[in-house]
């Protein structure tokens, strides 16, 4: 279907069909061979306006969907190679930008909300924090509400651990909501998130 009908409907409907269940799980199948399928159609996923802000939530979490996808298919893999598997992960998403621009970061950051609270791991999602957080300095977003979702999914993940930093992120997030009345889905969806998190932890 997607094949026949490249746009964001058929390319959500991909996304979520990928996590299936089944000897053709897609949590069998190799990380890199994952990442390279959700590539394939990530643009398209993309390829319509997100006016609708219901529509805007459903590709949002078709992204956060694949990304526990690709980490559940990591953690299948040894031991030693997966730091060196995940580092070509972060690269080959960073890699997207050059076509889907600002959300690439947006599955970056799901990708950081994805993976568990692994010591071993965390310099690798301190990075992803840092790039999402210093993004409005190197111009990575177009919009000021691709941001906020990323800083409110870089949020919910500090949020597991009640980081310190954290209580600066929810500042921010609601003077985007008072400077920029646009920025509203990524603020709402982030800090949904974030309550989520912290209800999972009480």
């Amino acid at each position: 279907m997607f094949e026949e009908d490249p746009r964001s409907a058929s390319a959500i409907a991909f996304l979520y069909a990928m996590g299936s269940t089944g000897s053709n799980s897609s949590t069998s199948q190799p990380t890199p061979e994952l990442v390279l399928q959700i590539s394939e159609c990530f643009y398209d996923l993309l390829n319509e306006p997100l006016v609708d802000l219901a529509f805007q939530a459903v590709q949002t979490s078709s992204m956060m969907y694949d990304m526990n996808v690709v980490w559940a298919s990591m953690e299948q893999a040894e031991e030693s190679t997966k730091h060196t598997l995940f580092n070509q992960v972060v690269s080959d998403v960073e890699g997207w930008a050059s076509n889907s621009g600002e959300y690439a970061y947006v599955a970056l950051a799901a990708l950081a909300l994805a993976v568990d609270d692994d010591p071993q791991l965390w310099s690798f999602i301190t990075k992803i924090q840092n790039t999402i957080l210093g993004g409005s300095d190197n111009y990575l977003f177009a919009s000021e509400d691709a941001m906020v979702l990323c800083v409110g999914m870089v949020a919910a993940k500090l949020s597991r651990t009640a980081d310190a930093r954290v209580s600066d992120l929810i500042d921010f997030i609601q003077l985007s909501l008072s400077d920029n009345s646009k920025a509203c889905f990524g603020a709402f969806f982030g800090m949904g998130l974030m309550v989520k998190n912290l209800a999972s932890r009480s």
